[in-house]
């Protein structure tokens, strides 16, 4: 066992946690153990369970979610994707596949990022990046994620992050809300005294994260993104509410509390896996943040969920998930662990 780890979750997540967390833990922490063969058998198993059928069953017309409202957390078409795609489905599934297909169909703009659900249509670095990366995870690598690449390398932004983003501050908030109008952040790209976004940035990262791992290489913009995230100690320290870290409104969090971000969110977790993914974690920028996680290891070798807010995997909104192990949180923990190369397959089998 890794000295990393107080005890190992990995037969508590295959055996006592759902199909879904069997198949990701299979997939994602030991595959280098079992084999191919071991995941592909688990997705079938997946398939023909009733969790599967539950979760896949909402489509209506095909697609999952709210077409009409696509981009609301909890209930719109991008989120059920992405949910869907973190779940562990993929494009194999036909209602995950006319998901995408919609998403990419109706949810572009012209010149190849994603909008949301205003007037005009204009693109987000923050969507475009959960798109793509999701669309990547889901099997659609083709020429519209590739696309979608080219917009994100082309909106990076000199400190490494991504900001692109038509609204700005409560006005515009408020317009969004009301009349589903864009507002005028856009100018706020080229100042370089506005900062970055940090949801924007994780999104767009992890897509460029994915696309480089299918081609074999880092791309330089994904190892400035990284270096935007260890700038900034991966937001370790933004405990402060009124720190603003969003360009849309000015929303700020205490990352350092750890969830399960599906959609538009961030914790110091996800930025761990981030830098991992970029061969970074060496870097002692990142200590902070991974101090701080192995601080809130229980003896089990699992890990709490801190965080039940929008743009979560909340499946019970209660006090008996929030603060205790966590199936979900402790997968991302073993995927940050892993990646970085602290335990191996062989440790936890």
């Amino acid at each position: 066992m890794s000295v990393y780890l107080s005890g190992n979750p990995v037969p508590w997540l295959v055996s006592g946690c759902g199909p879904e967390i069997r198949y990701l833990c299979l997939r994602d922490i030991l595959r280098g153990a079992c084999g191919d063969a071991a995941v592909i058998e688990e997705y079938k198993t997946l398939r023909s369970s009733d969790v599967c059928r539950r979760f896949l069953g909402t489509a209506r017309g095909g697609i999952l979610g709210d077409t009409k409202r696509f981009d609301l957390f909890g209930s719109g078409a991008m989120w059920r994707f992405a949910e869907a795609v973190a779940r562990g489905y993929d494009r194999r599934e036909p209602a995950v596949d006319a998901t995408a297909e919609f998403i990419i169909r109706s949810c572009r703009g012209d010149s190849g990022g994603f909008i949301m659900n205003w007037k005009p249509r204009l693109e987000a670095a923050c969507v475009t990046g959960a798109m793509v990366r999701r669309l990547l995870e889901a099997g659609f690598d083709d020429e519209r994620t590739e696309q979608g690449v080219a917009w994100i390398r082309s909106h990076q932004r000199k400190d490494g992050g991504w900001l692109h983003c038509p609204v700005a501050g409560a006005m515009d908030v408020l317009r969004l809300l009301l009349f589903r109008r864009a507002g005028n952040g856009l100018i706020r790209d080229g100042d370089s005294s506005v900062a970055s976004c940090v949801f924007a940035s994780f999104e767009c990262l992890m897509a460029l994260l994915e696309y480089g791992q299918r081609r074999g290489g880092l791309e330089p913009t994904a190892a400035s993104g990284a270096e935007f995230l260890l700038n900034n100690r991966l937001f370790m320290s933004n405990s402060n509410p009124s720190t603003p870290v969003c360009a849309a409104g000015g929303r700020g969090a205490d990352f350092s509390l750890t969830g399960y971000p599906i959609l538009l969110q961030y914790d110091i977790l996800c930025g761990l896996i981030a830098v991992a993914r970029a061969g970074r974690f060496g870097d002692g920028r990142a200590n902070g943040a991974f101090n701080a996680l192995i601080a809130k290891q229980n003896v089990d070798g699992s890990f709490p969920s801190e965080r039940l807010e929008r743009g979560m995997l909340c499946e019970r909104r209660s006090t008996a998930r929030h603060g205790r192990r966590d199936p979900w949180v402790t997968l991302n923990a073993l995927r940050f662990f892993t990646r970085a190369g602290l335990v191996s397959a062989n440790d936890l089998v």
